[in-house]
């Protein structure tokens, strides 16, 4: 049985991992233990000139934390740029992929270490701005 559907439960996470295995036969009632978890919550901000023709939509961009054992666990961002992951506790580091911004807009600290060990929580803003356009003036 894969329980990653139910992984929107802020703060609670599947004791016995996401994938498990249970025998199903005559009616019997079947319950996933879960248990509680610190989780981190973010945001996508974009700064951008009020007179730049570019759009940048802040859906589905890949937000990865990976722990002190090299373990990673992913999300992805909603279109509001907003995004959650449910954790064991540890310290991980928080990266956006910063790949999908291409040359216009560029992330002001795409990489950030947070303390999940003494906090049951923890909210994470990734700043992502446009970067300045050059102007060319030519002397006719």
């Amino acid at each position: 049985m894969n329980v990653t559907t139910i992984a929107s439960l802020k703060g609670w996470v599947s004791k016995n991992g996401s994938n498990q295995t249970i025998t199903v036969g005559n009616n019997k009632k079947y319950y996933v233990p879960f248990i509680k978890s610190k989780f981190i919550t973010g945001s996508i901000e974009l700064n951008k000139d009020k007179y730049s023709p570019y759009n940048f939509e802040l859906g589905s961009i890949r937000i990865t934390a990976t722990d002190q054992g090299g373990k990673e666990y992913s999300t992805f961002s909603t279109d509001e740029g907003k995004f959650f992951l449910n954790l064991p506790a540890d310290i991980y580091t928080i990266r956006i992929n910063t790949s999908v911004f291409g040359e216009i807009y560029e992330v002001v600290n795409p990489s950030q270490q947070i303390n999940l060990l003494d906090a049951s929580s923890y909210d994470v803003v990734f700043t992502v701005k446009e970067k300045r356009r050059k102007i060319n003036i030519r002397k006719n």
